[in-house]
């Protein structure tokens, strides 16, 4: 068969590069083979195009050289072939995406429920829920989006209450379109003016993560641009 395929596709086989495995097979066979055809003997599992052959693919084992070569992969780009701009877009687009989650984000006085109620994150059966799903559910005390795990004891429904009580003035509306608030004057929105104040009077910016603000989908990318670089 390699003659008539070398004949058909005018192409050649590098036995000196190729390996014989035999599956139920004796191993003096399977020596004399390789001895024939001048190339090596080889085994079960290896790797073939980058990808394992043989052995239990069920085993975490099996796949750590593909996940080792892709991470070796991504640590090597480094956003090379990207520019500026394009690395801001990607960030953009990646981040703009996440959910807001009921138990681990800071959307409620800036600090997450789980670090609030520790106890009921660790009894909750729906620890990574959106925001919107416990709303839909509903929230207050007796509501069906407070599902546990077991029976709660009284202090820890006294923590329920506690929370329901929090989330009272929490209001999600359907029909009602998202606005923004600026944060330095809420009555008056933004003006350059008193962004200037507020910039020049602080010592210092208050502390909080920056880059989330810069990287909002609607920011103007030239204006991400310059506040990313102005704040590094």
């Amino acid at each position: 068969m390699l003659t008539i395929f070398e004949q058909v596709s005018s192409l050649k086989v590098n036995f000196h590069k190729s390996m014989l495995t035999g599956v139920n097979v004796s191993a003096s066979w399977l020596t004399e083979a390789a001895s024939a055809l001048h190339c090596r003997v080889g085994s079960l599992p290896f790797v073939f195009l980058g990808l394992p052959i043989g052995g239990d693919a069920r085993r975490l084992e099996f796949w750590k050289h593909v996940v080792d070569r892709i991470l070796t992969r991504l640590l090597g780009w480094k956003s090379r072939f990207s520019s500026l701009g394009g690395c801001l877009i990607l960030l953009r687009e990646v981040g703009g995406g996440s959910s807001t989650y009921f138990w681990t984000d800071n959307w409620v006085g800036g600090i997450p429920l789980r670090h609030r109620f520790p106890r009921l994150f660790d009894l909750t059966t729906d620890r990574w829920v959106t925001v919107e799903e416990m709303g839909r559910r509903g929230w207050e005390e007796g509501g069906a989006a407070w599902v546990w795990r077991r029976h709660l004891l009284a202090w820890e429904e006294e923590s329920v209450l506690e929370c329901s009580v929090l989330l009272h003035d929490v209001i999600l509306q359907d029909h009602v379109d998202d606005r923004w608030r600026w944060s330095l004057d809420p009555i008056n929105g933004y003006s350059v003016k008193g962004t200037y104040r507020f910039l020049t009077i602080v010592d210092s910016l208050p502390n909080q993560n920056l880059s989330v603000d810069v990287w909002l989908k609607q920011v103007p990318l030239k204006v991400s641009l310059f506040a990313w670089r102005l704040f590094l």
